[in-house]
């Protein structure tokens, strides 16, 4: 469910917080043979709302009024919140055999024995925080695997050929207003 978070996000002071640059990051997958990649069930929806802020958030519909207690999508900061979750969570794993892209997670390694300690890792955080995982969006012991939308494995990174179809399909433009969205 999304709100329409507007009203807030104008009177909310954003809170600064480095996102990772995929491109710079995807850097240390490198030498890597096997990867797995996981991706939270309902990612924000997983991370409590301060209770201060939680009547701002409060919205009405023809059932009635709901005051959430989770972080709505949408909202100035839940991004940035959600990477420091991550970052909390994950720490010191970081750069060093997974990299993390809000709810996305991709894990790597030069060997399947390396791969399963760092799984079981991983696994053992999510747990100790109550994280939960979207299992058909989990890829294990693979040697390539879909994250944020690209395909990655120890060759490099590439564009999904699911994503890239649809501009191969594409029809040329005839007249300027095939150009506009519609």
């Amino acid at each position: 469910m999304t709100i329409d978070t507007r009203g807030v996000n104008e009177r909310t002071e954003s809170m600064p917080w480095p996102i990772p640059v995929l491109e710079v990051v995807l850097g240390a997958l490198e030498g890597a043979k096997v990867v797995f990649a996981m991706d939270w069930f309902r990612g924000y929806w997983q991370l409590p709302l301060h209770e201060d802020s939680q009547e701002l958030f409060t919205f009405i519909t023809h059932r009635g009024m709901y005051t959430p207690t989770r972080v709505p999508m949408g909202a100035t900061d839940a991004v940035a919140y959600c990477q420091g979750v991550v970052e909390e969570i994950f720490g010191g794993l970081l750069g060093n055999g997974i990299l993390a892209w809000l709810d996305d997670i991709v894990g790597y390694a030069e060997s399947e024995d390396e791969l399963l300690t760092l799984l079981d890792q991983v696994l053992a955080r999510c747990e100790a925080y109550g994280l939960k995982l979207h299992a058909k969006k989990c890829e294990f012991f693979e040697i390539e695997v879909k994250w944020c939308g690209k395909m990655v494995s120890a060759a490099g990174v590439r564009h999904c050929s699911d994503r890239v179809q649809g501009l191969v399909e594409m029809q040329p433009p005839q007249t300027a207003g095939d150009l506009q969205q519609p």
